[in-house]
Formats: C-alpha cells, structure tokens, sequence
C-alpha cells in the first residue's frame, strides 16, 4: 500500500470541502475563486519571509502550498455565509456602470491584501519580526480597517475566524493523525522559541487559521459594499 503523506491527506480533505461549499452555493462561487487566487499573493511572500529570517539563500517554493492556500482563502471567504445562511442583498445596476464597479472592488481587493503583504515586509525589515509576527500583526491591521469601517461585517469577521480555527484544527488531527505533528516553528522562522501544541496541531498554525479567517471572512463584502441578509 502507497503511504500518502499527511500533508497531501490534509490538502485533499481541504479540497473535499472546498468543493462541497462550492457546488452547495451558487451565490458565493465567484467570491471563492477571487479571495482564492488573492490567497496566492500571500504564499510567495510568506516564503520570501521565512527565507529572509532563516537566512536561506534559496528557497524551493512547493505547488502544494499554492493549492492550499487557494483552497483555504476560498473556504475562509464563505464560511460564515453558509454556516449561518447569509446572502448578498444586491441591487441592479446599469450594464457599463456595474463593469466600472467591478474594477474598482478588484483594484481595492488587491490593496488590502496587497497592504498585508507588504506590511509583513515591512514588520520583518523594519522591527526585525519573524515572518508569523509580521504576517499576524499586519493581518489584524487590515481586519481592524475592515470591521471599524463597516461594523456590520464584525459578525462576519470573528465568526470566520473562529470556524476557521476550528475547521483546520479538526482536518489537521485527521490528516496528522498516525505520522503526528510537524513542527512548524522552523518554517515560521521562530526557532528561539519552545514549539506549542493543542493536541498534535502547531499553536502557530492555529493562530494563523483564526486571523487569516478573520480577514478573509468580509474581505469580499468590505470591498464590495455588499450587505449581508437572512433568507434568499
């Protein structure tokens, strides 16, 4: 029997559910596959980072990683609207003006996650932070200018934190479950510090699941100015 490493188990189990969300709604498809592939910005720069603060000259980037964070970002932008049955409320606009509108929301997308990218540089370069700190703490600006601009979108935001959480934290027993945990505090660049489990799942990569949650959950309504509703 082919053994499968636990990190492709625990891919597959996230495209498992990224593809249960996806064909369960039509309404939320196209906010997946944006936030999505903006999930990808963050992944060659959480590479750049950790290089940096491990000091490697070179660093081979892993397709794995690509796909998992698209999955995730995809399946974090939703999760509250399907958990709780939340819906767009929309209004009709004119064909040329809702083009226009959509450029605007797709240039806003980008410099929000464009300012949490860079502002994990600047964290790394500047305050001399490992790549967790600097991402996390550049994470919950962005989240905090969400949710302090449109109060409506808290709700949203804490709630996919929290399910995010919870999902990654019960997919990754499973996929983890016989080989046990990896240590993620070399890959973080942390390596001055003692590694921390709940259960068998990194302290780290929990923390990362709730705030990469809590900014990707109203990330698309935020930029959007979409209001979320009961019903259909």
């Amino acid at each position: 029997m082919i053994a499968i490493p636990s990190h492709i188990v625990l891919l597959i189990l996230f495209t498992i559910f990224w593809v249960f969300l996806y064909a369960r709604s039509r309404s939320t498809r196209r906010e997946m596959l944006i936030i999505g592939l903006l999930g990808f910005i963050l992944t060659p720069v959480i590479y750049f980072l950790n290089a940096q603060t491990l000091g490697f000259d070179d660093l081979t980037i892993d397709l794995s990683h690509f796909l998992f964070s698209f999955l995730f970002a995809g399946v974090a932008s939703v999760i509250f609207h399907e958990l709780f049955g939340r819906k767009y409320r929309r209004r009709k606009e004119l064909f040329f003006k809702r083009h226009l509108q959509d450029a605007h929301w797709l240039l806003h997308l980008f410099i929000l996650v464009g300012g949490w990218a860079w502002g994990g540089v600047l964290f790394v370069f500047l305050l001399q932070t490992s790549a967790f700190q600097g991402l996390i703490v550049s994470a919950l600006l962005v989240g905090m200018i969400v949710i302090a601009t449109r109060h409506d979108l808290v709700w949203d935001a804490l709630w996919s934190g929290l399910l995010m959480m919870v999902v990654f934290f019960l997919l990754y027993e499973i996929a983890f479950f016989q080989s046990g945990p990896v240590v993620s505090s070399e890959w973080w660049g942390m390596t001055n510090l003692q590694e921390r489990f709940i259960s068998s799942v990194p302290l780290e990569a929990i923390i990362w699941a709730a705030v990469t949650g809590f900014v990707l959950g109203p990330l698309y309504e935020y930029a959007r100015g979409l209001k979320l509703g009961t019903g259909k």
